[in-house]
């Protein structure tokens, strides 16, 4: 697998990206994309574990890097791949960009507007016309302040080892009516505490039975609840791969942990990929 590294910051990675990016991503933070463009209510969710047990800062680093501009590779751009403005977040969807931390209650959200643009519609024949080239420039700038609102908290130290990735889910989705959540972007390792008793033990090879995969989702249900994203599609940047800092995982770990997912996800009523 193709390694993922990254020297610099997203935002200054954008400013190659792009010939345009706006100068003071703070001051930009303040319009409101989604008061010109929202139409409907279609959300998509990005969430960025900040929790150490596991994850040097590094894979999670290039994890959202990959998710906002495309795989990364010494510094590499490589439009080609799936990226938040290109196959994920469609103009007029609104965004969400929020951490995974040990609790719920530390979650942050770091960015919440709209795309600018409209989705090819019917409705688009007698509304007024946009300005491609004013959208375009509005998109550059959106990426940018994206980028920027990861950048600044990846910045900061991480003290919490345990994810609630679980909880975060469940509990963020609550906040959205049914099958407004389109997908669910995830820049993570996936290692959830749930797991832990699952994986195997150094040089142990081992499976995950039916029974210990039902009983781990009962526990998830009985203590977490499932998240509401009937319909979503979860796509999962940073699971199982390497990098300068981390090997990748076991192989036997790997499929455990793919297998209890695809199963949370299917339980919850969503798809589920990684790495696409």
């Amino acid at each position: 697998m193709e390694k993922l590294a990254m020297h610099r910051p997203l935002s200054t990675l954008l400013a190659a990206a792009f010939t345009l990016v706006v100068a003071d991503p703070a001051a930009a933070a303040s319009k409101r994309f989604c008061d010109t463009y929202q139409s409907g209510k279609e959300s998509v969710l990005l969430l960025i574990d900040r929790t150490s047990a596991g994850r040097p800062e590094q894979a999670v680093v290039a994890a959202a890097s990959e998710a906002v501009l495309g795989r990364v590779a010494g510094d590499a751009l490589r439009p080609e791949r799936m990226t938040l403005t290109n196959g994920i977040l469609a103009p007029g969807q609104h965004l969400e960009v929020s951490t995974l931390s040990g609790s719920v209650s530390q979650r942050k959200v770091l960015y919440d507007d709209c795309r600018p643009g409209r989705a090819a519609s019917w409705t688009n024949i007698v509304d007024r016309p946009l300005d491609p080239i004013m959208v375009a420039r509005q998109d550059r700038d959106f990426a940018a302040e994206v980028s920027a609102a990861i950048d600044k908290e990846m910045s900061k130290p991480v003290s919490t080892k345990d994810s609630a990735l679980i909880d975060t889910l469940a509990r963020v989705s609550r906040d959205y009516s049914e099958g407004a959540i389109k997908k669910v972007v995830i820049a993570s390792d996936l290692l959830e505490n749930v797991l832990v008793t699952l994986l195997p033990k150094k040089g142990k090879p081992q499976v995950l039975t039916e029974d210990e995969l039902r009983e781990a989702l009962r526990t998830v249900a009985v203590k977490n609840g499932f998240a509401s994203v009937k319909g979503a599609e979860v796509i999962v940047f940073g699971f199982g791969v390497d990098d300068r800092d981390r090997s990748r995982l076991d192989p036997d770990a790997e499929r455990i942990i793919e297998r209890f997912w695809r199963s949370y996800f299917q339980q919850s009523g969503a798809t589920f990929r990684a790495n696409p």
